[in-house]
């Protein structure tokens, strides 16, 4: 059964993700993983079996980032986000260029690393992915892209001063963020 992307709990998908986030930064990939189940179960809809297909697809590819800076092979990256996102797209409603979706999720990943090295904001960048998901404008994704690049920036901020992260500020700028997407995909 397909499902319909546009259809999520937005305060849950922002739970799942400061999660992710917290086992993302502290490299704690087994639970990464687990998250990424949830997640795709409960923000994409997946079945269990194309949960698991689709988790370790994203998984993988998050963790191919994460240990390679400086040495990321699009490639690979992006064939693994490309398998995800193709599950994703074979099993909602609506079909989305999946190998695009792929491209500009990596592109915000690359954005938010290397911001000096490209002329694409982080902001620009996350509503243009997430905006390829849903098959829209990624102008109405400019308040959802506004806060969760806010958030980043604050994860970012805290570990470039040493100080310790504010995880209630990330999360409270997650919440709106998805509340955001959620309200202009409808």
């Amino acid at each position: 059964m397909k499902k319909d992307l546009r259809k999520f709990n937005p305060e849950k998908i922002a739970e799942l993700d400061l999660n992710m986030w917290q086992a993302y930064y502290s490299h704690n990939f087994f639970k990464l993983f687990l998250l990424l189940l949830r997640l795709n179960h409960e923000f994409f809809g997946l079945d269990y079996f194309h949960t698991l297909q689709a988790a370790y697809y994203s998984a993988s590819a998050a963790i191919n980032f994460r240990r390679n800076k400086e040495k990321e092979n699009s490639e690979i990256i992006i064939e693994k986000l490309t398998k995800s996102f193709k599950i994703i797209s074979d099993n909602n409603i609506e079909k989305f260029d999946y190998g695009k979706a792929a491209e500009l999720e990596f592109g915000w990943w690359m954005i938010h690393r290397y911001p000096k090295a490209y002329q694409t904001s982080l902001k620009e960048g996350l509503a243009q992915a997430m905006a390829k998901t849903y098959n829209t404008d990624s102008l109405k994704l400019k308040e959802y892209a506004d806060y969760r690049a806010q958030a980043m920036i604050l994860r970012d901020k805290a570990k470039i001063t040493g100080k310790e992260t504010d995880w209630d500020e990330i999360a409270y700028l997650l919440r709106k963020s998805f509340n955001s997407l959620h309200l202009n995909v409808q």
